[in-house]
């Protein structure tokens, strides 16, 4: 899988909760270098190109829906507290564009700053690790066998 390493600073979320990027993945729609008649896109520029990633694909996705073109991407990291838990996060980030079609948002994004409105919404999930869910799961069964037992 290709993949955009992103070390960052650690932002706050709320006081003493932080996050950390560590990853944006590539899009994935059909991969243009204009948009132009396409309702899904993944941009391409060749100023993007680099040895992982030598078609030069960004980052996002532009797709086209009933009210205009949202614009996505995909990311990966850590959130902690000051107390030192930590767990890995996943999301996705969107934009939409009303009104705009997938080549007119894409000229926006290459032209500098976006002249126009636009709303976005961050999507964040929290990923259980591996031995969170096998623990979860042994409680369950031993709440279960508890409970047969109390019935015989």
């Amino acid at each position: 899988m290709l993949s955009h390493a992103f070390p960052e600073k650690p932002s706050a979320l709320a006081d003493g909760v932080f996050t950390e990027l560590t990853f944006i993945g590539l899009g994935n729609d059909p991969i243009s270098t204009d948009c132009v008649g396409m309702a899904h896109c993944t941009p391409e520029n060749s100023l993007l190109a680099t040895v992982a990633n030598p078609l030069g694909l960004s980052a996002f996705n532009l797709d086209q829906n009933a009210s205009g073109t949202a614009a996505s991407f995909g990311i990966e990291g850590t959130i902690w507290d000051i107390g030192g838990s930590t767990a890995p996060i996943s999301g996705i980030y969107s934009a939409e564009f009303v009104g705009d079609t997938p080549a007119q948002v894409l000229a926006l994004l290459s032209n500098g700053p976006i002249p126009s409105t636009y709303s976005g919404n961050f999507d964040l999930t929290i990923v259980p690790e591996p031995a969170t869910i096998a623990l979860l799961g042994a409680g369950l069964a031993c709440f279960g066998l508890i409970r047969r037992r109390q019935k015989q």
